[in-house]
């Protein structure tokens, strides 16, 4: 309860029905201007503590408002807005300054976050983007603020609809993205699930379906059932595997690979076992050794960083590659007609030092994989 000498909570200048907001471009304006008032007035004002949900979620209602608080916490799934072409570009310009208000130090509290991303989930859903893909670092950017600070607190309820919220943006965020491509949209997508995959792991399906919408505004972006159960059981997996967001990126690429006393081994019917490895080293993107192979041929690619080795059953001596800024293994080694030319190399047996070292440095048995390497080609020994 407040008293004259406590100081008066921040709250929304109008409790307005979002219906309307959206429907009405003064009240539009009125809205984002009032919102980003609270944000920055929360930012300097602690969050006023509840020791229970009910005590949380009225001291939210006060703050933003029913309606607000209902599209924040939604009982069941609800219908996108319908925003007017003409205003689509304010729309977009209005959640820029509010993403750049949530991400400044200080944030703002956390119901003010989520309210911020359950706003870019209800335009997505309406089309304001249209077919740009502007909002992509911008949802990642919120989605990263997301998780509660280690001074942050609040009922289980609270962190059950968090948890729900990020795995639906992650989800969004991983359409049309690769966890472990290098393309833009990529990136975006691996940025925004290192900072909050973590969270989506507790996320709850049922609940995470009440912040889906069925795509029925031109250029909807909007996550399905199936996307987020993904999102949800690879986080799942990826707490009690650390592998696991990689073997899922293996099985995308429809390669079958195992971890090997820290070797990445993939047998396969593939026809070039070198843009296998090459390609698994490419995905694993740091330090590591692999090695794929077929009934005919093996090799193995050896990276350190920039640093490249490979050897090849066909022609079996070490060669040392070094990686230019925008190449990677699969790039450089993936090509069908032979491996590139380097003046730099040695003979396969003995190893050399050089070999011998980044063995040692990724904490590989150099005798256990040349042993593994050489029973597909008796001929080596």
């Amino acid at each position: 309860m407040e008293t004259g000498t406590e100081r008066p909570q921040p709250r929304l200048a109008r409790h307005l029905a979002m219906a309307e907001v959206y429907a009405d471009q003064t009240l539009s304006q009125r809205f984002a201007s009032d919102l980003n008032h609270l944000l920055a007035e929360a930012k300097q004002t602690p969050r006023p503590p509840a020791t229970t949900w009910d005590e949380w979620l009225g001291a939210v209602t006060r703050t933003l408002g029913p309606s607000l608080t209902d599209m924040l916490f939604p009982a069941g799934p609800v219908k996108a807005p319908v925003i007017p072409p003409h205003q689509r570009h304010l729309w977009r310009n209005r959640l820029r300054a509010m993403r750049d208000a949530v991400i400044s130090e200080p944030q703002p509290w956390p119901e003010l976050r989520m309210t911020v991303a359950r706003l870019y989930l209800d335009l997505l859903a309406a089309g304001v983007w249209e077919s740009g893909e502007e909002w992509r670092p911008e949802l990642r950017d919120i989605v990263s603020t997301l998780p509660l600070r280690d001074d942050e607190s609040g009922p289980g309820q609270l962190e059950s609809y968090l948890s729900s919220l990020i795995a639906v943006c992650l989800a969004l965020l991983c359409q049309e993205a690769d966890l472990f491509g290098s393309a833009p949209n990529d990136a975006i997508a691996k940025s925004a699930w290192e900072k909050a995959a973590e969270i989506a792991a507790f996320a709850d399906a049922e609940q995470a379906e009440r912040y889906l919408y069925h795509p029925d505004q031109p250029y909807a972006r909007v996550a399905t059932r199936t996307d987020v159960d993904w999102v949800i059981e690879l986080a799942v997996d990826s707490a009690d595997d650390p592998h696991a967001e990689l073997r899922a990126a293996f099985e995308s690429a429809g390669l079958d690979v195992e971890l090997i006393d820290g070797v990445w081994v993939s047998k396969g019917t593939f026809k070039n076992p070198r843009r296998a490895a090459a390609r698994i080293a490419t995905l694993i993107g740091d330090n590591c050794v692999t090695m794929a192979y077929n009934d005919k041929r093996a090799s193995v690619i050896i990276r350190d960083g920039r640093d490249v080795v490979v050897a090849d059953s066909v022609a079996p001596r070490w060669r040392y590659y070094k990686l230019t800024t925008l190449a990677t293994p699969e790039s450089l080694l993936g090509d069908a007609e032979g491996l590139p030319p380097t003046r730099e190399n040695d003979p396969f047996r003995p190893v050399p030092e050089r070999v011998a070292a980044l063995f040692e440095a990724a904490g590989v048995n150099s005798q256990h994989i040349l042993m593994l390497f050489d029973s597909f080609r008796p001929r080596l020994r």
